[in-house]
């Protein structure tokens, strides 16, 4: 019976153990998407107050990474496989 209790405590530990650390992942990912998103919006602010003609297009470098921003009719910030989006009307930042 002992061996038993054992057993059910030892494998309750490692599926807390396993759901602590999936959670961790999960979380680390957004945490990551999340400084991802304030590096876009940085570059998109420099990218208009270093633009000319307020229509173009220019790569940013930010912390180590490079930022394409479109400056057009839509204010867009490509970065690795992250698009985002800037809506002035709106003033919604979001990931297309």
């Amino acid at each position: 019976m002992v061996l038993v209790e054992q057993l059910a405590s030892l494998l309750l530990t490692l599926m807390m153990v396993t759901w602590v650390v999936s959670m961790g992942h999960y979380y680390q990912q957004h945490v990551v998407l999340a400084q991802h998103r304030v590096l876009a919006a940085q570059a998109l602010l420099v990218a208009m107050r270093q633009s000319q003609t307020h229509r173009e297009q220019m790569t940013v470098m930010l912390a180590n990474q490079r930022f394409e921003v479109h400056l057009g009719a839509k204010l867009e910030v490509q970065h690795q496989h992250e698009h985002y989006i800037f809506e002035p009307k709106t003033g919604r930042f979001h990931l297309n």
